[in-house]
């Protein structure tokens, strides 16, 4: 184990930050010890810089770790635990320096020394160290080692996830790129560095050896495990909010069956008692946080975040998807593999989920045994080996049908599940309550789409119902009739009212708002967005017409939002030319019909077709003229009136109808922040791909992919997104479509860092080069 020890320490003083005149520790170098070739080489470069020290040789060695298809260095010989402790002190210290690439700080830091508009391409060394100089010591993990505050300490799982010397991210100032880019940091000159760089030059390795160095840092099965946990540091590090992350760095603490924290007790400051670890935690900055969670093994991390959210204390709405924010060179092995958390914990998503599903059947009836009890289970199909009638079965069969036939029909097949499905918080449930759960649990895991959640309109539909039970029963006396009656018609307009407020604020951000101004919001809506973009268009209305912008508005104020919304848009429509933005589109627009650039204007109405235009504008109209004409605000004000001046039940129908016309008016026009899920894709016989998207009312919606707006921004993958089917975007047959942000502190915290991934080879080596 000690070559596997002293590679992963020659990469990470390899790919790190030095100052200038940087000199390795006099005790690393004797920790170190030199095969033939390497003293060989070694010797001549000292012969040529005799003011070189031999620490710094000998870590310009152990970073090439070889060359001329030979070892540099001596694995047996050499005291990798004493090299460890050498490099883990000069990393605690921060005389070796890592950037701290998760959260938010170090856009923070460049945003205050520069400027966010200020894109340079690198930092020479001296301001690279000034840019890092109050931040914490990055974190990250080779093999078993993770790096970070604390030095190198050794985690109780492998993982990939290599030192960067990316600094702060930009967005490219390219209208048509939607990619994060970062700002290069430089390292110091060294003399370690010039040796590293001699070695590289004078005797270049390939072939098998430079494979076995590959192979030591990421071992085959870790690489093409379909359950590769590379990506976990950034699910954990920006994927939870910086409170969360605090919550379960101490459930780890207190369920420590490792004793892990031991092994740092009394050092760095962290106490010798556990409790007074995990009180301790609350002052800890991110990076202390993100690499004590890093040393424990990914099982228990995975079950940990899954008991927080289980118990409410990692909040997640019903709808919520998180995914690692500000990515930059992702990992994942061979199939890509990410972390994505929801309500249903954490699942391991590449890009082989069906075959997933496949693999994971075979792999809980693995034994001739188990094979022909599948084949029995599975006995309708008459030919073929049990494996064969299983793919028969997969073609077609439901979800649901699935698991109960083939996961939860025994004990056995359940608890060979929970196995191979390695990481999670699983219990055999005790009842109906607990088997639901646990279903929504698995099927989440290998790989089903979130439902979308229930359509906006249904809600209102449903209350509508209990208004027509009214009618149908008699009542002896008028008094009980008014009562049961005001109940149901106070349930049905508190939804009315919270349906509109949705409608009209949506409705007024679409189209007037700007949804390519700024990139980091590109199609992307949230409530509390629309809700603040509405209230400043329309308290800019005249006469007497006021709008909270708290959202503390009457239904009568609704129900005259909707004209007022109609109104803007339609004046908006009429003065087009005041929304002609002065930037030019991206440069492709200009020379291709093969993508397109039609948003041109500050507010979207103006991009849409005429025809989307009167459309969108119509059904505002006429959902305002329903309202009114069925005296909707009138009987929802009579109802708490006496019994000579309560609305009759016609009166009630009446204004039920009305809302149920006009829900289903907004509705259908595409005019409510309605979500649809992604449910199938298919090829068409002209090669193009259609992908379908259904909402919570079955509602069906269609792409054609590719799209003459690929490129501009708009949505089009896998995940759930708003589609605006009467929105048609001008020179176009493409809806209008937006991705969900939700209202809570996560996505609070990171509004403006969607676009923030950046993609393409990790950055440049440097350090002891």
């Amino acid at each position: 184990m000690s070559e596997n020890t002293l590679v992963t320490i020659g990469r990470f003083i390899t790919h790190c930050l030095l100052p200038n005149g940087y000199h390795f520790p006099e005790e690393f170098g004797k920790a170190i010890n030199l095969t033939p070739t390497g003293s060989e080489i070694i010797g001549q470069i000292a012969g040529e810089h005799p003011d070189f020290l031999d620490s710094d040789l000998k870590a310009a060695a152990l970073g090439r770790f070889t060359a001329r298809n030979s070892l540099l260095i001596d694995c047996d010989r050499s005291g990798a635990a004493a090299a460890l402790e050498s490099i883990s002190v000069e990393v605690a210290e921060k005389r070796i320096r890592y950037p701290w690439i998760l959260g938010q700080g170090l856009d923070q830091r460049y945003a205050k020394l520069y400027s966010t508009d200020l894109i340079q391409e690198s930092l020479p060394p001296i301001q690279s160290y000034q840019l890092l100089d109050p931040l914490p010591q990055g974190v990250f993990q080779l093999r078993n080692l993770v790096c970070g505050p604390f030095g190198l300490q050794e985690s109780a799982s492998a993982r990939y996830f290599a030192p960067l010397t990316c600094g702060p991210t930009y967005l490219c100032p390219r209208v048509e790129c939607t990619t994060g880019h970062h700002v290069g940091l430089r390292t110091g000159d060294t003399d370690a560095g010039q040796a590293w760089q001699i070695i590289e030059r004078r005797y270049p390795t390939g072939g098998v050896l430079s494979n076995h160095v590959i192979d030591i840092l990421r071992p085959d099965d870790d690489y093409y495990d379909v359950f590769n946990a590379d990506n976990l540091p950034w699910l954990v590090g920006n994927g939870l909010t910086p409170d969360e992350q605090r919550t379960l760095v101490q459930t780890l603490i207190r369920k420590d069956r490792l004793m892990i924290t031991d092994r740092l007790s009394g050092a760095h400051g962290m106490p010798t008692n556990k409790n007074a670890v995990i009180k301790m935690i609350t002052s800890y900055d991110d990076a202390r946080c993100l690499q004590l969670t890093l040393l424990y093994p990914t099982t228990d991390i995975v079950e940990a975040i899954e008991e927080l959210v289980d118990d409410d204390a990692i909040h997640l709405t019903p709808t919520e998807l998180r995914k690692a924010v500000a990515v930059r060179h992702k990992a994942g092995g061979s199939f890509h593999v990410e972390q994505e958390l929801s309500r249903n914990g954490i699942r391991f998503t590449g890009n082989t989920q069906p075959l997933n599903l496949r693999t994971f059947l075979q792999s809980i009836y693995a034994t001739e045994e188990q094979r022909e009890e599948l084949g029995y289970l599975l006995r309708e199909y008459q030919s073929g080996t049990p494996y064969d009638k299983l793919d028969y079965f997969l073609r077609d069969a439901d979800e649901n049908e699935l698991l109960s036939r083939l996961v939860l029909s025994t004990r056995g097949s359940l608890m060979r599940s929970f196995k191979e499905l390695r990481y999670g918080r699983f219990e055999v449930p005790a009842g109906p309550e607990d088997e639901q759960r646990l279903r929504g649990r698995l099927l989440w895991k290998l790989g089903r789409t979130q439902e979308p959640p229930p359509s906006n309109d249904q809600a209102v539909l449903r209350h509508i119902d209990r208004i027509r039970e009214v009618e149908n029963v008699e009542y002896a006396a008028g008094t009980e009739w008014a009562t049961v009656a005001r109940s149901a018609g106070l349930d049905l307009f508190v939804e009315a009212e919270s349906f509109l407020a949705s409608a009209t604020e949506f409705a007024c951000w679409l189209l007037t708002n700007d949804h390519c101004g700024r990139k980091e919001e590109l199609f992307v809506y949230s409530r509390a967005k629309s809700r603040a973009w509405s209230a400043s268009v329309l308290s800019q209305e005249s006469d007497n017409f006021t709008y909270d912008p708290a959202g503390r508005n009457s239904l009568g104020v609704l129900i005259e939002s909707l004209l007022r919304v109609a109104q803007v848009a339609e004046r908006t429509v009429e003065n087009a030319d005041m929304y002609v933005k002065q930037s030019d589109g991206p440069t492709y627009s200009k020379y291709t019909q093969l993508r397109i650039y039609p948003f041109n204007h500050s507010r979207m109405v103006c991009d849409l077709t005429r025809q989307s235009q009167s459309t969108l504008i119509d059904a505002l109209r006429e959902a305002h003229s329903t309202l009114v004409r069925a005296k909707v605000a009138e009987v929802r004000n009579r109802l708490g009136h006496a019994p000579s001046t309560f609305p009759t039940l016609t009166d009630l129908i009446r204004a039920a109808e009305g809302v149920s016309a006009a829900a289903t008016t907004l509705t259908s026009a595409g005019l409510t922040p309605t979500v649809f899920g992604f449910e199938s894709s298919l090829r068409t016989a002209s090669g193009r791909t259609k992908k379908t998207y259904r909402d919570g009312s079955n509602r069906e919606a269609h792409l054609y992919l590719p799209s003459p707006l690929t490129g501009t921004g708009i949505p089009d993958g896998d995940h759930q997104m708003i589609i605006c089917g009467s929105a048609i975007v001008a020179n176009t047959t493409e809806p209008l479509r937006f991705l969900v942000e939700e209202d809570t502190v996560f996505a609070d915290y990171w509004r403006g860092y969607r676009d923030r991934d950046t993609s393409g080879p990790a950055a440049h080596s440097t350090g002891a080069r």
